[in-house]
């Protein structure tokens, strides 16, 4: 599927979600055609498909797209990936993320978490509230992905860039939390409310540039350890607003290797 098709099938699915009423509604066993195209060098054949959905989070219909291995062996682990704040611009390189894990066996869930606020940014003075709203969404993803898949919800793990990983990481640390761990890119500070980490594993991947100092990516990590997380950082060369394939293709065999690690470790 070239770009402009898949950005197209991307404004639909949102615009369609978006608009309709919300209720309940359970994971459909029905898939797309395998679609995308390798680009990275670490690529293996494609074997996936994408389905449109809708998840039930806070009394609302988040749509999403449902990323399935096809004619590989499922693996234990599945994951949730979370958007950032340029959702167009980032989809190209999210779906093949997405498509990537599918055909390696690994189920993936990719929710349009801003539909819990009608698809807008919040105002700032609702910022903090929205996050909550937002983490919410991203443990009501991982508990429907757990469900369609038949394994435990600490066998799912998250995966979000900017704002994204904020909310990966602030739903993993949150007291209680289901899911098995979490990968964040490009975040910095400190997590939200209360939290505890008890042993998961964290990958956070940042590049450092005039408006991200290393100093934030240290502090989200050491943040993260004191809460009882497990941390592993890697930091990207080139500044983040230069990326480019070569530097997605970096995060993303990152993220691959560590869900790799993170399942080994757990004896699956």
């Amino acid at each position: 599927m070239t770009t402009s098709r898949f950005l197209a099938f991307f404004a639909a699915t949102a615009a369609l979600h978006l608009a309709a009423p919300a209720h309940a509604q359970s994971i459909p066993p029905t898939r797309t055609t395998p679609v995308g195209m390798p680009g990275c060098g670490q690529d293996v054949p494609l074997a996936a498909t994408r389905a449109s959905i809708t998840f039930a989070s806070g009394g609302k219909d988040i749509p999403a797209i449902l990323y399935e291995p096809q004619g590989v062996p499922h693996a234990s682990t599945a994951v949730v990936i979370l958007h950032g704040r340029d959702v167009a611009g980032e989809m190209i390189y999210l779906d093949d993320h997405a498509l990537q894990l599918a055909s390696r066996g690994v189920s993936v869930l990719l929710p349009f978490y801003l539909a819990a606020d009608d698809g807008r940014d919040p105002e700032p003075a609702r910022a903090r509230a929205a996050h909550r709203t937002w983490r919410r969404v991203a443990l009501d993803a991982a508990e429907a992905l757990a469900a369609e898949r038949g394994v435990s919800q600490r066998q799912v793990h998250l995966w979000g860039h900017t704002r994204g990983g904020g909310v990966a990481v602030a739903a993993a640390l949150e007291r209680g939390s289901p899911v098995g761990g979490a990968i964040a890119v490009q975040i910095g500070g400190r997590p939200q409310d209360s939290a505890e980490g008890l042993g998961r594993p964290f990958l956070l991947i940042y590049a450092p540039d005039a408006l991200f100092p290393a100093a934030q990516g240290r502090a989200m990590a050491d943040a993260i350890r004191e809460d009882g997380g497990v941390v592993e950082e890697i930091r990207i060369g080139v500044p983040w607003e230069s990326w480019a394939g070569a530097e997605w293709c970096a995060v993303f065999d990152h993220s691959r290797a560590h869900f790799d690690r993170s399942r080994l470790s757990a004896g699956d």
